[in-house]
């Protein structure tokens, strides 16, 4: 088997809607790691002839500058925020396309404007609170991309300010 991995990071001060709603902005930027599995199919005679797709993960971690129960509840599949804190739900048994929800990020470097537009997503794995050298705490929250009708898992767009 053949693993190709790739890994991009986008620096900066980047905006991020998850379900239409805005999850504040990032303290150094959003990372996307895509790790595409093929495997070779093999002739009697000729040897290598080609190779055939496995599987495809895409991951996105950003990392969150502000700490409130409504980004908490975006790194707890099932967590809903109420007037008296978040509460959380199990989500046993359902996979991960139904707590998935869109994802939008939009910044700028001063002279181009970004935006990377993610089908569906949902929460992978750990989520951690670190602190940034400037004492800033950011909330990071690794999600795993769904691919969407057409099969890619975002979509990039980068047009003049």
């Amino acid at each position: 088997m053949v693993t190709k991995d790739t890994s991009e990071t986008f620096q900066g001060h980047l905006d991020v809607f998850i379900g239409g709603q805005p999850a504040g902005h990032t303290l150094g930027g959003v990372t996307i790691e895509s790790e595409t599995e093929t495997a070779p199919i093999e002739t009697d005679d000729d040897g290598l002839v080609d190779s055939t797709f496995l599987s495809n993960t895409t991951t996105v971690t950003i990392r969150l500058a502000q700490i409130n129960p409504a980004t908490i509840a975006l790194a707890i599949p099932g967590a809903v925020v109420t007037a008296t804190g978040v509460v959380v739900s199990s989500v046993r048994g359902n996979s991960l396309r139904s707590v998935a929800q869109p994802m939008v990020v939009t910044g700028t470097n001063g002279v181009e404007c970004h935006q990377w537009t993610f089908e569906a997503v949902a929460v992978s794995a750990g989520t951690e609170v670190n602190f940034i050298d400037d004492e800033q705490t950011v909330l990071e929250i690794p999600f795993t991309a769904l691919p969407g009708p057409d099969g890619r898992f975002y979509r990039y767009q980068n047009f003049p300010k």
